[in-house]
């Protein structure tokens, strides 16, 4: 299948934020919206870290395998025996002491944790990591980092060396080792001062609203899913948005440093365009404009799923009456797309994508376009053509509705007072309806109550909902109250903020249940506490 951007070999490689290919990439994209008959098309760069990898090679007697290095590890030449490893839930078992070896394990189940395993191996002594796929002929790139958290403003790089082989690499070196010392090559490049770009293009509307459109084109490997069907998408969208009459103006945007860029190895190194392109947005203080974000990531299959604003909860389940999204593939807001920039800053966002579906393709070689459906691109531009003719027809205070009882999870029957109350206040949000100013309410809510949180564990969860602290305190209550043991604890990801953090034993299991509980009701407090603030200065009197 060709098309504006499927078919082209410009955009059919792998394209890193800051690099060369980008660069060639971001000008033809910007032709194919200027052809398409943007108002205003424009590249706006930005400052970011690019990391290329030069070479990677395995050496073994008389055997030389070709590797991938993992962003963002640093250049390496070195000789040491090799050791193999398994895990044990969030255990690692190995063969032998790692001190000094070069370590081979398989990904993770959750291929984005390799960076826990490496941290791991190295905190043991390790020299490198080798991590193999269990399905032939798949090799896949995973950023890892040296900090253990997700961070927006700090991070490090990794502490070891991380590379990536395939199956039949594995089998290879296995048969050819014997006990052998394997030399690691890696070259690698870090370049901590270019310049990404964002490619806008502007279609004037009647009206001063705003409604975004966003893909992303940089991208591991070939990235067919991971985002060409995004651009793709959006292209195909430009070209009916050309002869409509537009109620509001819509803005395009393909992001450059989804996959990677962020400066200073910021341990948050994902979605960094959309972020900077929404703090340019915030100095001009014209973000109450935009009253919708529509993001387009990681589409491998029809059946789409929308990780959404509950607010928009009413323009959501038009798509899955029509088919286009499941009713199981809704959830809210994901911070692994660039929806979730958005969603930081008070902006009702969503993004259309099947992450479920891609994941055995994920980040590899076999994202190529090999398996997609003959009317995938189709399917997309239907949905996105479909929504914005709902988007069109409503109102501001039609097009957010204010029941977001669909989101909102039971917790256990003996949670803290305080926590049963703040989920009844927030089932109950639908009767403010008329009663405070929509637009405010919506904006200053996001802000505020939808966050991302993790465990901080190797296997650990990330939950990105409505006071996520409340669900995943009661998870650890949960764990707990089985008889867990070892490290427990909770933080906010992005700004690194701990609100939960123990070491659980037979011991101090009661007493540590009820420091849990403790903490729950004070972070269910602070959350009524904010509500009845954006009540108040969202009421209409």
């Amino acid at each position: 299948m060709n098309g504006f951007i499927i078919g082209r070999e410009v955009f059919e490689r792998e394209v890193i934020a800051g690099s060369d290919a980008e660069l060639s990439a971001v000008h033809a994209l910007k032709d194919v919206f200027e052809d398409l008959g943007g108002d205003d098309v424009y590249l706006e760069p930005l400052p970011v870290m690019t990391w290329i990898e030069d070479e990677c090679f395995i050496e073994a007697p008389r055997l030389r395998v070709k590797c991938l290095a993992l962003p963002y590890s640093l250049s390496m030449d070195a000789e040491a025996r090799s050791i193999h490893a398994h895990y044990y839930g969030s255990s690692i078992a190995l063969s032998d002491d790692p001190a000094n070896k070069i370590v081979i394990a398989p990904y993770p189940d959750e291929p984005d944790e390799a960076k826990y395993v490496l941290l791991k191996l190295a905190k043991a002594g390790a020299t490198a990591a080798v991590f193999y796929d269990n399905y032939p002929g798949r090799v896949r790139r995973i950023v890892v980092c040296g900090s253990k958290g997700y961070s927006y403003m700090h991070g490090s790089p990794p502490p070891i060396p991380a590379v990536a082989i395939s199956k039949e690499s594995l089998l290879k070196l296995t048969k050819s080792i014997s006990g052998e010392a394997l030399r690691l090559y890696i070259k690698t490049k870090v370049v901590h001062s270019s310049t990404g770009y964002n490619v806008v293009s502007v279609y004037n509307g009647s009206r001063e609203s705003e409604v975004i459109l966003s893909a992303h084109h940089d991208h591991w490997l070939k990235g067919y899913s991971d985002d060409l069907i995004g651009l793709e998408s959006l292209a195909r969208t430009a070209l009916k948005l050309k002869n409509i009459d537009r109620r509001h103006t819509y803005i395009l945007i393909s992001f450059t440093a989804e996959e990677s860029g962020a400066p200073g190895y910021a341990s948050w190194y994902w979605s960094w365009g959309s972020r900077k392109y929404l703090e340019g947005r915030l100095v001009k203080r014209d973000l109450d404009r935009v009253v919708l974000a529509v993001n387009i990531d990681a589409v491998f299959t029809t059946s789409l799923r929308a990780s959404t604003n509950p607010f928009l909860w009413s323009v959501v389940k038009e798509l899955v009456d029509l088919g286009y999204v499941s009713i199981n593939g809704v959830t809210v807001d994901q911070p692994i797309f660039d929806s979730y920039s958005f969603t930081t800053v008070g902006v009702p966002a969503l993004t259309l994508h099947t992450f479920n579906e891609l994941k055995p393709n994920y980040h590899t070689n076999l994202d190529d376009g090999r398996e997609w459906p003959s009317n995938l691109v189709e399917e997309v531009v239907e949905a996105i053509d479909s929504l914005l003719k709902t988007v069109n027809s409503y109102d501001i205070n039609e097009l957010y509705g204010l029941d977001v009882s669909t989101f909102i999870n039971d917790l256990p029957s003996d949670a803290p007072v305080e926590a049963a109350v703040l989920l009844m206040k927030l089932r109950e949000l639908k009767h403010l309806e008329g009663k405070v100013a929509v637009n405010r309410f919506v904006r200053e809510f996001t802000k505020n109550f939808i966050k991302a949180s993790t465990d901080r564990r190797l296997g650990g969860r990330t939950i990105s909902s409505i006071a996520p602290e409340i669900y995943l305190l009661s998870e650890l209550i949960k764990e707990v109250g089985e008889g867990v043991v070892g490290e427990v604890g909770a933080s906010i990801i992005g700004v690194e903020e701990v609100f939960f953090s123990a070491y659980a034993s037979n011991h101090t299991r009661l007493e540590l249940l009820k420091s849990i509980y403790v903490t729950m009701a004070s972070a269910a407090k602070k959350y009524l506490d904010c509500l009845s603030n954006i009540v108040n200065t969202s009421f209409i009197h």
